[in-house]
């Protein structure tokens, strides 16, 4: 017995089998996680440009906070300004 209605239409919907979904979720889910993994080798480059600024994240430790007070403090630094993003 078939349902009428007024608002909805009867459609085939061809879906893949459960095997192929669950390979697809473990591919798509190692990929998720290796990416997520090495992510902060991109997301962490240093590259200074010398400018007026120096920019450091207030959330790093106090060894590398000393270390980017150093490079601010040195005699050919060209940084005119120390900046801290976020808080410790």
């Amino acid at each position: 017995m078939r349902f009428k209605s007024t608002f909805f239409r009867h459609h085939t919907l061809l879906l893949p089998r459960w095997w192929l979904m669950l390979f697809l979720c473990l591919i798509i889910g190692s990929l998720g996680f290796l990416g997520a993994k090495n992510i902060a080798h991109y997301l962490a480059l240093t590259n200074p440009v010398h400018g007026r600024y120096l920019v450091v994240e207030g959330w790093l430790k106090q060894s590398e906070l000393d270390q980017a007070l150093e490079v601010f403090s040195q005699a050919n630094s060209q940084y005119n300004y120390l900046l801290t993003t976020g808080r410790p």
